[in-house]
């Protein structure tokens, strides 16, 4: 299972334009049209397991994240580290990868399972579908 596989392809760009997205968002540079493509790139039945181990649906991350627009105002960048995938179906794909934050001169590190479903109308064929996600220490 490499990246070639087409669904595995998807959902890496996936990863990689929705934490661009949040990025610009956070920083209050993302447009509403950007906000209203990210919707669209969700499953309406998404969950995430956050780090601390809160299960959250997908109005409830709308909603924060609709609020969190601009919040940012020092430098503030997410990195995807280490993507490899767990698991590819004709319709489905499971990735993990490594989120690393920096903010407010810090950096943190959160492990992210992700399951992600083929979804023709979704801006990158794919869409959310659950996301676990689990701090992992600074070396």
């Amino acid at each position: 299972m490499t990246a070639q596989h087409p669904l595995v392809a998807a959902a890496i760009r996936e990863i990689e334009a929705s934490h661009d997205f949040f990025v610009r968002w956070f920083l209050g540079t993302a447009s509403e049209d950007e906000f209203a493509l990210w919707q669209r790139t969700t499953a309406p039945e998404f969950r995430l397991t956050t780090p601390g181990g809160t299960m959250l649906a997908l109005p409830e991350i709308t909603t924060w994240i609709a609020g969190a627009k601009g919040s940012q105002t020092t430098r503030f960048e997410i990195g995807i580290e280490d993507v490899e995938a767990v698991h590819v179906s004709a319709d489905a794909v499971l990735l993990i990868y490594v989120e690393r934050q920096y903010r407010d001169g810090r950096t943190t590190r959160r492990q992210s399972m992700a399951l992600f479903l083929k979804d023709d109308s979704a801006p990158r064929g794919v869409v959310w579908r659950h996301l676990q996600e689990t701090w992992l220490q600074m070396d």
